[in-house]
């Protein structure tokens, strides 16, 4: 399961294209940077690249990090990328 969040001025796309062959389901999400992009589009380009059917999108990066864990059980994991912003909450949140 991937939790993503990416900064409006990078190659969303492209992020998403390399992810896509490795992922079984993104959580999108927004760090509270003011460059992040919105929740919305990022949905909306994953969507496209990967499917609808294997996105969620949460607001928070707390409420993303749930469904995530939700999603993996016990037998899964998760990875947290696209934006060191993302990254960085989710780490301080967990300490």
């Amino acid at each position: 399961i991937c939790v993503l969040g990416i900064l409006q001025e990078k190659d969303v796309a492209g992020i998403v294209e390399a992810l896509d062959p490795v992922v079984d389901h993104f959580v999108v999400t927004q760090s509270q940077s003011d460059r992040a992009l919105s929740v919305a589009d990022l949905a909306d380009t994953v969507a496209e690249i990967a499917g609808p059917d294997r996105v969620d999108a949460r607001p928070t990066s707390d409420e993303a990090m749930a469904r995530a864990l939700d999603l993996a059980g016990t037998e899964g994991g998760v990875v947290v990328t696209g934006s060191i912003t993302l990254v960085a909450e989710v780490v301080e949140r967990s300490a």
